[in-house]
């Protein structure tokens, strides 16, 4: 059984089964409870407990998960930390004691909309029908609202297609699209088939082409700067306070990138500071980067210097999926940015003629994200306003991932696995150009309301754990 888990914003408590009953099992934090007509109760889970169980289990059914369950306390439990169930049943010959028979998230986005997902009853206890009282739970949980008597207009799930006739009975009878797993060579991609654009990424020669950073030293550095002017030059004790605050969180964001610089890089900055370390780390990475790919013919990719504008993430996502989920867009892409040494990378493309009229920064036209899984690495989301500007995002993730691999092996195969819909006629061109086949078909199937969106944008939808 697979659907997949979601994200949402934070839940507030309320039952989770048709007919509840508070249970004595232990989990921190946790809400138990009970069907009347069945001895399967569920627990809510803690953060460590759905990172160990969720990552497990999706191993165990080869769903590829991210590495080490890393993105489900980064990102996805975050989403709706009330929104992760294990159901469990009474062990026998051991009074009071519980084994773990069903796993399955019901992540809550707002008031509007819920997605279904990490759906898995343990082999040996299915057609038992823990399977079906573990989805009703999960349901409960997705359609639960702030207001007595109104449910959630949406709920949306990405289902294997052995499952669909099963969906469909549990009134998932809307159709979003399918989605085509493409699954492609990393490293042909650098060097064969886009070996051109590859290089031309490396000597930072694609237009607006940019890293996704994490309240980059520079950020809050403007942040700073714009504190102080706008405390003025004249009350020194009004002005402490903002300078002071904003100093601290330079410090304390310098401080962060030194560390995981200097784990990544293997360098000893005990003796160096401030711009002296920035100095250092950015000579040793391109050494090291420019020995290890000079028979590549690549050379390392050029220091960033422009930004990316956060604010309009979030409503591309929703524009091109529907999912409206602004919090979660924003913890996705963090856990994925500014983070080398674990081989999670991000990137975007700016738009050199047009500025947003709010901020004022450069229209963001396209973002995307990479991650290690067990046995690839999984590419999502892949959003582009043109075939063009998505390819771009595709071979920068893939030469960012070779780099990594060169310099700190992980050992995962460098593979690309995407999620693509199947209405996007351009995504499927493009992957079909490159020769990457479809190696795992799913449903994307809602409950309800089918959120409004344009999927001309999605060449890679974020995850099927999460929508």
């Amino acid at each position: 059984m697979l659907t997949n888990t979601p994200a949402a914003t934070t839940a507030t408590t309320e039952a989770t089964a048709t007919a509840t009953t508070t249970s004595s099992t232990k989990g921190a934090g946790a809400t138990a409870a009970s069907t009347a007509d069945s001895d399967i109760i569920f627990q809510r889970c803690s953060d460590k407990e759905a990172q160990e169980l969720f990552f497990n289990w999706s191993k165990t059914e080869q769903w590829n998960p991210g590495a080490k369950g890393a993105d489900i306390p980064g990102a996805m439990f975050k989403a709706d930390p009330q929104g992760f169930f294990m159901g469990k049943v009474p062990k026998k010959d051991s009074p009071g004691e519980f084994e773990t028979v069903s796993m399955i998230s019901g992540v809550r986005y707002g008031e509007e909309q819920a997605w279904i997902g990490f759906y898995v009853v343990a082999p040996e206890h299915r057609g038992r029908g823990y399977g079906l009282k573990s989805f009703q739970n999960a349901m409960k949980h997705a359609q639960s609202t702030s207001t007595d008597g109104v449910i959630r207009p949406s709920v949306g799930l990405d289902g294997v297609m052995a499952q669909v006739d099963n969906y469909r009975r549990s009134g998932f009878t809307e159709v979003g699209w399918l989605n085509e797993r493409r699954h492609g060579s990393a490293s042909d991609l650098v060097h064969k088939q886009e070996k051109d654009l590859a290089e031309k990424i490396s000597r930072d020669e694609i237009p607006g082409l940019v890293d996704l950073i994490v309240r980059d030293k520079l950020v809050l550095r403007e942040e700073a700067k714009k504190q102080e002017e706008k405390a003025g030059a004249t009350a020194s004790a009004s002005k402490a306070p903002a300078t002071t605050t904003a100093t601290a969180d330079v410090t304390s964001a310098e401080k962060e990138n030194e560390q995981r610089n200097q784990s990544f890089l293997g360098l000893k900055a005990d003796a160096l500071v401030g711009s002296d370390f920035q100095d250092a780390v950015e000579s040793a990475f391109t050494a090291a980067t420019t020995a290890v790919l000079a028979p590549l013919s690549l050379a390392p990719t050029a220091p960033v210097t422009k930004l990316a504008d956060w604010a309009q993430l979030s409503p591309m996502e929703q524009k091109y999926t529907g999912l409206k989920r602004p919090g979660f867009v924003r913890d996705w892409v963090q856990f994925h940015a500014d983070h080398p040494e674990y081989h999670r990378f991000t990137a975007a493309v700016l738009s050199q003629d047009q500025k947003d009229p709010e901020s004022g920064l450069p229209v963001v036209l396209g973002y995307a994200c990479v991650r290690p899984a067990e046995s690839s690495y999984r590419v999502g989301p892949l959003y582009a306003a043109t075939p063009k500007i998505a390819k771009q995002l595709l071979v920068k993730l893939a030469c960012d991932m070779v780099q990594a691999e060169k310099i700190k092996p992980l050992g995962v195969p460098l593979e690309m696995d995407i999620d693509v819909p199947d209405t996007n006629a351009e995504a499927i061109k493009l992957f079909d150009g490159l020769g990457w086949p479809n190696t795992f078909p799913s449903l994307r199937m809602w409950n309800g309301k089918v959120p409004k969106h344009d999927a001309s944008g999605v060449f890679g939808i974020t995850t099927l754990e999460v929508g």
